[in-house]
């Protein structure tokens, strides 16, 4: 068995084990302690929720290469849109031997997973990763006001041999709202009064 397919295989049941936890975490941005060996310990999540599209910073304790994450690392932005028991959505970003790379799919339940496409990343220094979701690309729940997230990253290294894993929150997610729609001017009615 190759290493990505453990890999991908430890990733699903991660995923799987998070979305059965309900609880909610209090803020948007999440800190995280340094609990995890290999260097995608997540420090902090920030979530620049009034940016259209909203973008999500995965921050590290240590400072980190493409190189080193190749075929190794794995950083996963999971989302749930329609207040199932399950993740809707999920970004993986990857690395190539110089470059990171995020790709969203749509987490079916009861069949395989499809990507929808590539997503924006990119590092504004070296412990960090901006992820962009366009919240358009997704489908939510017609009575939905807000959506729900959580970061889960995978390492392998001879530090990490069987895999190491880190959840922001460490339990639940974190629930944010949906932005509301921009308010279309509604036209005024004229009136003309006329005299007895």
């Amino acid at each position: 068995m190759s290493r990505r397919w453990l890999v991908g295989v430890a990733m699903a049941t991660v995923i799987a084990g998070m979305a059965a936890l309900p609880a909610m975490a209090a803020h948007t941005d999440q800190t995280d302690p340094n609990d995890t060996l290999g260097v995608l310990d997540v420090a902090e999540v920030r979530l620049a929720h009034r940016d259209d599209p909203p973008k999500w910073t995965i921050v590290t304790y240590g400072e980190w290469r493409p190189r080193q994450l190749w075929d190794r690392g794995y950083m996963v932005v999971r989302l749930d849109t329609r207040g199932s028991s399950a993740s809707d959505y999920y970004v993986i970003v990857r690395a190539t031997r110089r470059h990171i790379v995020g790709t969203m799919y749509r987490d079916y339940a009861e069949a395989r997973d499809r990507p929808i496409g590539p997503v924006s990343v990119w590092r504004p220094d070296q412990r960090s990763v901006r992820v962009v979701i366009p919240l358009g690309l997704l489908t939510f729940g017609s009575t939905r006001t807000s959506y729900w997230w959580s970061v889960l990253t995978l390492f392998t290294s001879a530090t990490c041999p069987r895999t190491c894993f880190d959840m922001v929150p460490d339990a639940g997610a974190v629930e944010q709202a949906l932005p509301s729609p921009s308010p279309t001017p509604s036209p005024t009615a004229s009136s003309s009064i006329s005299s007895p």
